[in-house]
């Protein structure tokens, strides 16, 4: 997500709530993704110490394992 903002967040929650009615492995993907996406913001836009937090939080893709989802 290049561009997050409350409303853009709000906008996709709506879409979120409609996947999830025909497919909800697709809507924990997309959920997933918003997360991921929400600490890429913090990671590049946040305080400080926001930034460095977040940062760690994004390594935890590095760590091997099988995941069903993302």
């Amino acid at each position: 997500m290049a561009h997050m903002s409350a409303d853009s967040i709000k906008a996709l929650l709506i879409e979120l709530r409609e996947l999830a009615k025909t497919d909800p492995e697709a809507a924990h993907n997309r959920e997933d993704r918003l997360y991921r996406d929400f600490v890429k913001v913090v990671a590049s836009e946040g305080n400080a110490r926001l930034r460095a937090l977040a940062a760690e939080v994004l390594r935890s893709a590095t760590v091997d394992f099988p995941r069903w989802s993302g």
